[in-house]
């Protein structure tokens, strides 16, 4: 007889997560991959220090440090906050896991302001937890009236708030949520930051030294091109972190990924300058957009979601070409999300959007 998982796991359905056709069939460099909000490819600023850092003679050999001492020093500047409020993390995925785990028992409520990033309605259902969904406007924007209403009527254990938010990339007001925050102790305001960096103006990050119940998670997967080597952190309440070191797998943030996101935070004005590039980009979408007549969303991020008349066809059509983006046509009706890179990017898929026309009017 086959040794039965816990009653909790039989109850839980695989995470169904997007496919990534593109690490299937071999590698194509023509492939334009705006599907996940990554980098678009290898950000150059990267390849010397790589092959600086892998000739360490431990860098495979040993394992990596655990406290990532040179790293939360160098978040810790960035931030602006003190070490004791950070703790690293592979990937940002890995800390929300975490703060789920440490934070919700059986049956608890987490409150997520949706359409959202829905790993985290996951992590809510792995540790025992129960969904409660707040919608947004048909713009993206927050009735942050009804909000209170219901975060009062409903008491949760934790309110999960995407800043910006993904899929419409709107950012969140923040004197609003700090409000929020302040009137409403007992709740566990999460804060995910994933795409702040393009903006730092809209962080709430400042705000974890003036309350203990919000948490702030940021990754160097999307504005700083690292996804591939998953590094992410948390930054909250030095009691928080205690909490959370109780069970962070610190062994899991290799040295490659520590190295190269401190690397990333060492170089401010390579990231500036791409930033700039990216915010190019996005008037130039914004631009085709209205002299087309097609609906579409301001976007505080790398991102740009619009509505499509036949996003299904558009989709599949543009994968053939090996221009992959991200339907989210199940979640907002006809809508479908871009990631907007550099010039020759956007060119290239500007491009086989005036050639599929007919299928976003």
């Amino acid at each position: 007889m086959i040794v039965k998982p816990s009653k909790r796991v039989q109850q839980l359905s695989a995470y169904a997560i997007t496919p990534q056709d593109v690490w299937s069939g071999g590698y194509d460099p023509y492939i334009l991959k705006a599907d996940w909000n990554e980098a678009p490819r290898n950000l150059q600023l990267y390849l010397p220090a790589m092959k600086e850092i892998i000739e360490h003679n431990g860098l495979l050999a040993w394992y990596p440090d655990y406290t990532c001492l040179d790293l939360v020093h160098g978040v810790k500047n960035y931030v602006g906050c003190d070490s004791n409020q950070i703790a690293i993390y592979s990937g940002s995925d890995s800390g929300l896991c975490d703060i789920a785990n440490c934070y919700l028992e059986a049956g608890e409520t987490a409150l997520l302001l949706s359409p959202t990033y829905d790993n985290f309605r996951v992590y809510v259902s792995q540790h025992g937890g129960l969904v409660e969904d707040f919608h947004l406007n048909a713009d993206g924007t927050c009735n942050y009236d009804d909000l209170r209403i219901r975060i009062a009527a409903l008491d949760p254990k934790i309110v999960y708030i995407v800043n910006p938010n993904n899929p419409y990339g709107n950012a969140v007001d923040r004197c609003t949520v700090v409000n929020m925050v302040r009137d409403f102790p007992s709740s566990l305001f999460i804060i995910d930051e994933a795409y702040i960096d393009f903006d730092l103006s809209k962080s709430i990050a400042s705000e974890v030294s003036n309350f203990e119940n919000i948490v702030v998670t940021r990754t160097f997967s999307k504005a700083f091109g690292l996804a591939g080597v998953r590094v992410g952190y948390v930054v909250a309440d030095k009691n928080v972190i205690v909490t959370l070191n109780k069970i962070r797998k610190g062994k899991n943030v290799s040295m490659l990924g520590q190295k190269l996101a401190l690397h990333a935070l060492e170089n401010p004005a390579f990231f500036s300058e791409w930033f700039d590039s990216i915010t190019a980009s996005k008037r130039r979408f914004y631009d085709f957009f209205n002299e087309n007549n097609i609906k579409y969303f301001q976007s505080d991020a790398n991102f740009i979601l619009f509505l499509a008349s036949s996003p299904n066809e558009l989709c599949a059509i543009l994968k053939s070409e090996g221009v992959f983006v991200r339907n989210r046509n199940k979640i907002i009706d006809k809508a479908i999300r871009v990631t907007v890179g550099a010039d020759g990017d956007t060119t290239k898929m500007l491009h086989s959007l005036k050639e599929n026309l007919h299928l976003l009017v």
